[in-house]
């Protein structure tokens, strides 16, 4: 029987093992996707992160890469199980039973990071916009991007950030936000001020080209005006909708803004656990420093409740124990 199955291997559930592991724990880690990961690997693989505590600069990709080759220290103590989703869960008098995709497995605890769920890219919704090959939601190369305009529409960190990271490759850069202000950090904002056209409030109200866009049809939101931009890459980052997970067919408990969990990141039912932007109490930040902060306590609380003999009340005493 495991100790603990982790659900779902994004950032945060790579770290999970991780930590786990450094606490001599046993079990595994179940994805339902054919990759680790997550939502930073598959939208923003290129994006460049400014808030990861050690590092001025790393790109998604770059994070994952190192969070996988931490994780990799313990693997044997919790393999990673992909294409594997986890359907239902069953409270026997000790232990659940987690019926997968895959089979089934016996554990003490369960962790979720699964992010809330799987997700997909907020459309522009626009009847032609699948005809048209160059609308992007993500970026994979951005040498594509050199010496091309760029259209880029959103107002929150991700729409700043490329705009930021793509100025100096792209010919022109125009960063459309459909309100005056953005989410983004103020910081971004200030430093791509003069380098990048930005336009607010506007909305797309029309695209046009056959196989490709060649231009972009904007609408003031408060005088209705029209102001039309040509470009050879359109790139999306209205964010990200999630399909729900199984949490509430778990019987466990939620709001609207995810898994309801206390200070140590308990839900309400006994021997599960969540951690990351898959869950919400008051106060929560969906930052992944806030993330691997929520993992650490989540881990030690296992601990706890499974050896309690061990008195490891913080990971530091635990990696002392290690080496």
């Amino acid at each position: 029987m495991d100790e603990l199955i982790i659900i779902g291997a994004g950032p945060m559930g790579l770290y999970a093992g991780y930590t786990a592991g450094l606490r001599d724990l046993n079990g595994r880690i179940l994805e339902s996707s054919y990759t680790y990961g997550g939502q930073v690997i598959t939208l923003y693989s290129e994006k460049k992160i400014y808030d990861v505590p050690g590092f001025q600069v790393l790109t998604g990709k770059d994070l994952i890469n190192n969070l996988y080759l931490q994780y990799k220290r313990y693997e044997d103590n919790f393999p990673l199980h992909l294409n594997t989703e986890v359907y239902e869960i069953i409270k026997k008098e000790n232990h659940y039973i987690v019926n997968t995709s895959s089979g089934s497995y016996l554990t003490k605890k369960i962790l979720i990071t699964d992010g809330g769920g799987k997700f997909k890219p907020k459309p522009l919704e626009l009847d032609n916009e699948l005809l048209q090959d160059n609308i992007l939601y993500s970026v994979t190369n951005k040498e594509m991007f050199r010496d091309k305009d760029v259209l880029i529409l959103g107002g929150g960190d991700s729409a700043a950030d490329w705009a930021l990271d793509l100025k100096d490759i792209a010919k022109n850069i125009t960063l459309v936000h459909r309100r005056d202000k953005f989410r983004a950090h103020q910081a971004t904002i200030n430093e791509i001020e003069g380098s990048v056209n930005i336009l607010t409030p506007y909305v797309v109200k029309d695209i046009i080209g056959d196989a490709k866009v060649s231009e972009v049809v904007l609408e003031n939101v408060n005088d209705k005006s029209i102001k039309s931009i040509k470009t050879d890459y359109l790139l999306v980052f209205y964010g990200v909708n999630n399909t729900k997970s199984n949490a509430n067919v778990w019987n466990i408990n939620t709001d609207k803004n995810g898994i309801i969990v206390n200070t140590l990141m308990q839900t309400n039912l006994e021997g599960i656990y969540a951690a990351g932007n898959a869950v919400s109490y008051p106060g929560k930040l969906k930052m992944i420093v806030t993330g691997m902060g929520e993992i650490g306590t989540a881990i030690g609380a296992i601990t706890n409740e499974l050896y309690p003999d061990r008195k490891t009340n913080n990971l530091y005493s635990s990696m002392l124990i290690k080496e």
